[in-house]
């Protein structure tokens, strides 16, 4: 299936090109969502993903069009030519595996220098800017990003993200204080200026707050007469060396969060983190097969058990189809008797398919073999 969605996107953007000819890219890459940034795409929720992208130097499409794309039977082109299935075939595969699909909308030219862009209460397409998945347009270093209005109650935090994004992609930042009551013990700017003023440093390395403290520390630093070349702002994991002959940026090392669990310190890494959120949010189900360990067949209907997917005793008709299902699945099969792999992937992806037109939840299969 994900064979055939890339077929049809890859034939969608070839056939955009088949005036002049051009380019065309196809990408993979991991993305992790989190809760605000799954909260804004609106169709899936936050987790681990992968981002598989088809794009094209074709003429593009207005937004009119994007908006219509993934309808069955809607085409831009001539009588005959296509039947308008191939994007709608393409998004219901997508979505029916628990992913979400985003046409490209009109292709912008945007002028660099000097002009002005305005978005009307749009945080999305500021995420998009900040994280890099504007296609239409993009932060360079000496741009002026302004918010003129305070961020929607409940959104600082998601807000704060976007603006050390923004930081970190070169842009100037002007926004209005976000937290209207809080009492610090930090200093402020006359106080960092005296002791800057009184150490004159060589080299500056501001490390309190987030990005965008530290962006506004190292400018403030700057101001002050220190070098820009000796003002390092720096990330979470960069390395700081300093020797004889100066002091320089010496590469990344892994940081994070570190996870206490029980009498473990460290040892919880974001798989079973991630693990652990997906039994939370949808549950476990745990097949178990008996197989003739003579003929491979399968001895019986395999017992089928949830925890935390469904109440077993309300759920009793979708539980025994579904053992039915996995029955006809394995009389039917055609792998040798050892090749348990092979019979794991197929009843994994079989009941997660059914299990999510059923109830529109992905919880984690477990199968098991037994032999007899």
């Amino acid at each position: 299936q994900i064979h055939q969605v890339l077929m049809n996107l890859c034939t969608n953007a070839g056939q955009a090109m088949e005036d002049d000819g051009g380019t065309l890219v196809v990408g993979l890459e991991r993305l992790d969502l989190d809760a605000a940034h799954a909260a804004l795409r609106g169709e899936i929720g936050s987790g681990a993903y992968h981002r598989l992208t088809v794009t094209d130097t074709g003429r593009g499409m207005d937004r009119a069009t994007a908006e219509r794309v993934f309808e069955p039977f809607f085409t831009t082109k001539g009588i005959g030519v296509g039947t308008g299935l191939g994007l709608s075939v393409a998004h219901g595969i997508v979505t029916e595996h628990g992913g979400a699909a985003e046409p490209a909308a009109e292709r912008v030219d945007a002028p660099t220098g000097k002009g002005r862009i305005l978005f009307v209460d749009d945080e999305s397409a500021l995420v998009r800017m900040a994280t890099g998945d504007f296609r239409q347009l993009h932060i360079i270093p000496g741009d002026t990003v302004i918010f003129s209005a305070t961020p929607v109650p409940g959104n600082e935090s998601l807000v704060n993200g976007i603006i050390n994004e923004l930081f970190k992609q070169g842009a100037s930042v002007i926004y209005s204080k976000l937290m209207q009551v809080h009492v610090h013990g930090h200093a402020s700017q006359e106080e960092l200026k005296l002791l800057l003023s009184l150490t004159k440093p060589k080299y500056f390395l501001p490390v309190h707050g987030e990005y965008r403290h530290l962006y506004h520390h190292g400018k403030l630093a700057k101001a002050m007469g220190v070098l820009p070349e000796n003002i390092f702002v720096q990330e979470d994991g960069d390395v700081f060396e300093i020797g004889a002959d100066g002091a320089r940026v010496g590469g990344k090392v892994s940081a994070g969060h570190v996870y206490v669990d029980g009498a473990s310190v460290g040892d919880i890494g974001k798989v079973v983190i991630r693990d652990r959120k997906v039994l939370s949010r949808d549950g476990i189900v745990i097949v178990i097969l008996a197989i003739n360990a003579q003929t491979g067949k399968l001895v019986g209907r395999p017992d089928i058990m949830s925890r935390g997917f469904v109440d077993n005793r309300e759920a009793t008709d979708m539980i025994e189809k579904s053992r039915d299902y996995v029955t006809r699945l394995l009389e039917k099969r055609r792998e040798h008797p050892t090749e348990w792999g092979a019979i794991n992937a197929r009843v994994k992806d079989a009941l997660g398919n059914y299990y999510f037109e059923q109830t529109r939840r992905r919880p984690m299969i477990l199968p098991f073999m037994v032999k007899v």
